[in-house]
């Protein structure tokens, strides 16, 4: 018997052993995950004040739009000037620790209002006209990006320990399937060429902590021409324009370029169309942000219809 009930209780002795082992693996558990939500803060705080990410607001934003004054409301109409201010109410940051890296996804919404200047007579467009008019229309957009941080260092401050090393393209608009950007295609001053055409899994290296940057790097004044794919639904021409030059302190840089239509093919459901600009890079250095915007043909010419939209954004670096 006494042997009998020295194994029960060296039995029972292993069994509280092996329950407080893992007793205390979960009581570690938070304090990783409290490490985890310091980790993120840092990651929120390296997003809040990089260059890269900042410029794509500053053009998203046509702040110039505000200075139109309001006119009339219905009717089909024949813009002579397009603008959007765009007002950010709020981002999210969703990380995945992996090791050395984390992958974030940052999703920032917008509200917006378009701005059209227009006629309601096809002969009297221009700028000499005195009877046009501008129609407001208030819209919501999502626009997403993928994000890569690299851990640098393990010392006690999580803001020294991370760096934003890589960057994909921003993408989004409205809630249509009506209008898309199919791909882009980028050519530099130096005869390369960039294709892209999955902007979320397009990135770009910012040549930091020793990484090779591919993000492309322009000298002030040159010249960059883009070629923009658009799959639509309407028979008529969309319109796409380039937003670039806007940088924090320096609003009144902005510029803005209408692309043109240079190809047209229709599959039996949809429209794709190709349209082709240029823009020339500013004096100002820096990482900064050309964006694409598209606008269904009715977004424009339907004064009653409801704002259909596509954008993206091209990081480029000024030196």
């Amino acid at each position: 018997m006494k042997i009998i009930s020295s194994k029960i209780v060296l039995i029972l002795a292993i069994v509280f052993f092996l329950f407080s082992i893992n007793a205390c693996n979960e009581e570690n558990n938070p304090l990783d995950n409290e490490n985890n939500t310091t980790e993120k803060e840092t990651l929120e705080k390296i997003v809040e004040s990089d260059e890269s990410l900042e410029s794509f607001d500053l053009n998203y934003n046509e702040e110039e739009a505000m200075d139109f004054v309001l006119g009339k409301t219905s009717a089909t109409i024949y813009p002579v000037k397009v603008g959007q201010r765009m007002k950010l109410v709020d981002k999210t940051l969703d990380v995945e620790f992996k090791g050395e890296l984390a992958y974030g996804t940052l999703t920032s919404n917008y509200e917006g209002v378009l701005f059209i200047m227009a006629s309601e007579d096809s002969s009297k467009g221009g700028w000499g006209n005195i009877d046009l008019d501008v129609y407001e229309k208030p819209f919501n957009t999502t626009i997403k990006r993928n994000l890569i941080f690299t851990k640098i260092a393990n010392t006690s401050n999580p803001d020294s320990n991370w760096r934003l090393t890589s960057i994909s393209l921003p993408e989004g608009g409205t809630l249509t399937e009506n209008i898309e950007i199919e791909s882009i295609k980028i050519y530099l001053p130096n005869n390369e060429e960039i294709v892209i055409d999955n902007p979320l899994d397009y990135y770009f290296n910012l040549g930091i902590s020793g990484g090779n940057s591919n993000i492309p790097t322009l000298i002030q004044f040159e010249k960059v021409k883009v070629e923009v794919n658009i799959k639509s639904k309407f028979e008529t021409n969309d319109y796409v324009t380039l937003t670039y030059g806007a940088i924090k302190n320096r609003l009144t840089n902005r510029a803005k370029r209408k692309l043109e239509l240079i190809n047209e093919e229709f599959d039996g459901s949809y429209y794709h169309r190709t349209y082709s600009g240029e823009w020339i890079v500013n004096q100002f250095r820096g990482r900064r942000h050309a964006v694409i915007n598209a606008f269904s043909h009715s977004t424009l010419n339907d004064s009653e219809a409801s704002v259909e939209s596509k954008s993206w954004g091209i990081p480029y670096r000024v030196n």
